[in-house]
């Protein structure tokens, strides 16, 4: 993920910023989870090298390589509730990859799935520019020392279903990333679903939005490859070992 990230970084242009506050957090991330390696790892070979071959390739899933992702929060305004961000990749039953983006609360005694929201690669992928676009926002908005609350859509699909920014319609049904300034001058990001005329948000920080993208660009590219691997035909391998 932190490869990921880093390459991304390249060709960030604007975005910079905003990828290199995500690589913070996740090479934090990775330092806390090595020491408690470290901490842990007593036993240590007297040789350099493996003594036996272990290059074998264990294969993971991009499901279960979305699970083992650093917990992100969200929390729902105006309540005391929280919960965390799933992004589940899978293919349809008409062989179309699919991602079932879904609002857990993992203390409901029930059903822990609040909400899922299915979204194509391509809304996937749009998900993730809007949250960049937050943070390239609130960077604006702590410049300018804004303090009056305001919102404003960052994004919305699909098109077709999209009501006019701030309106909703009744018999659509679409999802929307939005921007957020309180009077106290913070700042924060939102997923709606607009079910009709009932609004359904999900609202999270700033610094969650940027390690959200980064968990979505490590998902969607874990998916394309197990997709392309359930996919592959003999020949195709053929190809690929000229």
């Amino acid at each position: 993920m932190l490869n990921e990230q880093q390459a991304l970084r390249q060709t960030a242009g604007d975005s910079r910023p905003a990828i290199d506050q995500t690589i913070n957090a996740v090479t934090a991330r990775i330092e806390t989870l090595r020491s408690e390696y470290n901490d842990k790892d007593g036993a240590f070979s007297r040789y350099l090298t493996s003594i036996r071959p272990n290059d074998r390739d264990l294969y993971l899933t991009a499901r279960k390589a979305s699970e083992i992702y650093p917990r992100i929060p969200y929390y729902i305004p105006g309540t005391k509730e929280t919960g965390e961000f799933w992004v589940e990749p899978g293919v349809t039953d008409r062989g179309e990859q699919i991602f079932g983006f879904k609002f857990i609360d993992p203390n409901a005694s029930v059903s822990k799935v609040r909400l899922t929201i299915d979204m194509s690669s391509e809304d996937i992928q749009e998900t993730q520019r809007a949250l960049l676009k937050l943070r390239e926002w609130s960077e604006t908005a702590h410049q300018n020392k804004v303090r009056k609350a305001f919102e404003q859509r960052v994004a919305c699909f699909p098109v077709s279903e999209c009501p006019p920014d701030g309106e909703t319609v009744t018999g659509k049904s679409s999802t929307e990333l939005r921007f957020n300034i309180y009077e106290d001058g913070s700042t924060s990001g939102r997923i709606q679903r607009n079910k009709g005329r009932y609004i359904e948000g999900y609202n999270f920080s700033i610094e969650s939005g940027l390690l959200l993208q980064a968990y979505i660009a490590h998902v969607n590219s874990e998916a394309k490859l197990d997709f392309r691997q359930g996919t592959q035909t003999k020949e195709d391998l053929k190809k690929m070992f000229r």
